[in-house]
């Protein structure tokens, strides 16, 4: 081998390993409410994530969905729209009007379409990412994706659709080390992470199952094996059953609820149980926002797929009591579902108690996989944790085949764009604008003529009860 041969070999080795190098992952802290809440107490159920958006970078919390592909941001101007963390578009140097008129707009959602630099933690990043703008949203739309949504859906094989995907614009943008993100929604330490799986972050081996087209149009969709009660009892549906796994549902919507509530032997032994016209149920308990005493009732509940166990948090089956509850009674996560739906949709009372992996399609693997282990740290047995999966995926071989990460990722330190702020108490409240009653998630309000209003006294007798 001459010497002008072996300098070529060290250089091209060189030029491979730099690109590989390049190849990295990264991880964003996930915002969640402590606890699911009874609708009546607002709208608390979201779980947001952090995106920079533009040059320089404007920080956007983002509604999480697992079951949609684009991403829209809510206008500084946008009427209706519910949040205050709002997207200027005269901020970024780099941003573009489409030339694609956003696909998603309706009458009662209308945005325009943009391009910019879009991704996470200055690590992941895909630049001239299609995403919409929201202007108008109709006040009785919903859901109401408070501060905008972020969908982490790809399609499998409809190119079009996915150039408003951000993690398809990350992973053909070339430095995402594997086409695959990891989701811890409940516990102490929620995040996502982007481009690899930590194995910090879930415990027992990941259940991998993959997503056949035969089971709903929604990417996020999945069949499961057996919903189970009391001792392990069966619930008697049809099995396997079509299944959605839904960040924006807080709730669990199965075919006839009550099969599970009107049979002792599978809800175990309950002090009282009310029915309610959207198939739903309460049971008596004491739980309150004050007095949060989760032992005070319990629900057998569990998942099984693909020939593994997943028991549900008790708590995230039950709301605490709000004003307008029935006395002594807790609305449960449990509803039916709609005629028309995919029978069975798992939402975030059941995704906060698993590790949700999702290993998008891509072009040499145009099959989305889903996978499924215990959060680290969870309340698990070992003989749980020790459960294998019944089934290897079709496709394993040519799609799980992932690498690990080697490093942590660090945030890169940047100066983000500053936002106009028309308030002096930020977050879009100040001495002139009020909240909307019975709207707890829309936008504070100017009222004109307010200060010519009559003052009222209130009583300062006893003590307001309604929390």
């Amino acid at each position: 081998m001459t010497s002008r041969t072996q300098t070529i070999l060290v250089a091209v080795a060189t030029l491979l390993s730099t690109a590989i190098a390049q190849k990295t992952w990264t991880y964003v802290n996930v915002v969640q409410p402590p606890d699911l809440l009874d609708p009546l107490q607002g709208d608390f159920r979201y779980h947001y994530a952090p995106v920079w958006v533009g040059n320089p970078p404007q920080l956007q919390n983002l509604v999480i969905s697992l079951s949609s592909v684009p991403v829209f941001l809510f206008d500084t101007d946008c009427t209706y729209c519910p949040g205050n963390n709002t997207f200027d578009t005269t901020l970024s140097n780099t941003l573009k009007v489409d030339e694609q008129k956003w696909r998603w707009s309706t009458p009662e959602l209308q945005g325009q379409a943009y391009r910019d630099d879009m991704g996470f933690e200055g690590q992941l990043n895909s630049p001239a990412q299609r995403f919409g703008v929201i202007n108008y949203m109709d006040e009785d739309f919903y859901p109401r994706f408070r501060e905008g949504l972020l969908g982490l859906a790809v399609h499998p094989n409809n190119e079009t659709t996915n150039q408003h995907s951000l993690l398809h614009g990350m992973f053909k943008a070339g430095n995402m080390l594997n086409p695959v993100i990891g989701m811890r929604l409940g516990g102490s330490n929620p995040k996502i992470t982007i481009g690899a799986l930590d194995p910090n972050d879930y415990e027992g081996e990941i259940n991998w199952i993959e997503r056949t087209e035969t089971v709903s149009k929604l990417q996020s969709s999945i069949q499961v094996e057996a919903l189970r009660g009391r001792d392990d009892r069966i619930l008697p549906f049809t099995y396997p059953m079509d299944t959605v796994l839904s960040t924006i549902d807080q709730d669990i919507f199965m075919p006839d609820n009550s099969v599970y509530f009107l049979n002792e032997s599978i809800i175990g032994p309950q002090s009282l149980i009310n029915m309610f016209p959207d198939g739903g149920f309460s049971v008596g308990c004491n739980i309150t926002l004050r007095d949060r005493n989760w032992n005070d009732v319990y629900l057998p509940f569990s998942v099984d797929i693909n020939g593994v166990n997943y028991p549900v948090d008790p708590k995230d089956l039950i709301r605490p009591r709000s004003g307008a509850s029935t006395a002594n009674t807790c609305r449960t996560a449990f509803k039916n579902s709609t005629i028309g739906e995919d029978p069975l949709t798992l939402g975030l009372s059941f995704l906060r108690s698993v590790y949700v992996a999702y290993r998008f399609p891509t072009e040499d693997c145009p099959y989305g996989h889903f996978g499924f282990a215990y959060p680290a740290g969870a309340n698990r047995t070992e003989t749980t944790k020790a459960q294998k999966p019944r089934t290897t995926p079709q496709h394993a071989s040519q799609c799980l085949q992932l690498a690990n990460p080697t490093s942590t990722p660090s945030s890169k330190k940047v100066n983000f764009a500053v936002k106009h702020q028309n308030s002096q108490f930020g977050d879009g409240m100040d001495e002139t604008t009020y909240k909307v009653w019975g709207r707890p998630d829309d936008k504070w309000t100017p009222l004109r003529g307010v200060d010519d209003l009559p003052e009222i006294v209130l009583g300062m007798g006893e003590q307001n009860t309604f929390w």
